[in-house]
């Protein structure tokens, strides 16, 4: 695992820093929290498992509004002895010392997270690998320059939008999704 956080550092730096110069912030964040299959269903039994996450992002800031800013992110993550790569489009608003995120993309898990055969025999498949990648963040800076070291709570939420008529990524019909709580450390460069 610590070959896959380094690789990941370099990977988003290598692709985030040659355009840090266009007045951009590039952040690259370590997560740590629980995870859990389903943590929205109402009759499902919550067993919470580890769950670790490096994020990087590169944000712009939207013209004259100093507050709000976008950009591409990139996540690697693991759970269950599983590794989820994903990226897409985070939207900022930024206050005082304080910045909240809005990510939106799509992620890839390299194994079926969750299956299992039963005692009967049966197979449950587990999650679809192609998922959507969603999340809520709040970070807090030092300082309103909001720069260097920062602290931050994060909700993250991948499936594959059956709920809300979006299956499209996969031919699975079931796929309540994997919801995790973390907290990080991240850095603004």
């Amino acid at each position: 695992m610590p070959q896959v956080v380094v690789t990941a550092i370099l990977v988003a730096t290598a692709l985030f820093y040659p355009v840090h110069s266009l007045a951009a912030n590039a952040d690259v964040e370590l997560r740590a929290g629980g995870a859990t299959l389903c943590g929205t269903c109402v009759h499902t039994p919550t067993h919470i498992r580890p769950a670790g996450q490096l994020f990087a992002d590169l944000l712009f800031p939207v013209g004259s509004l100093e507050w709000l800013e976008f950009g591409p992110y990139l996540k690697a993550a693991g759970f269950e002895d599983t590794f989820i790569g994903a990226g897409g489009l985070v939207v900022g608003f930024a206050f005082s010392r304080f910045e909240i995120l809005i990510n939106v993309g799509l992620a890839y898990a390299g194994s079926r997270i969750g299956a299992f055969r039963g005692a009967n025999g049966e197979v449950r498949p587990g999650q679809s690998q192609g998922t959507y990648d969603l999340g809520v963040s709040v970070r807090m800076f030092g300082s309103a320059i909001q720069t260097g070291w920062y602290g931050s709570f994060q909700y993250t939420h991948n499936s594959n939008g059956e709920d809300v008529g979006l299956n499209w990524l996969s031919d699975k019909k079931t796929n309540p999704g994997i919801d995790t709580l973390t907290v990080g450390v991240g850095y603004r460069f």
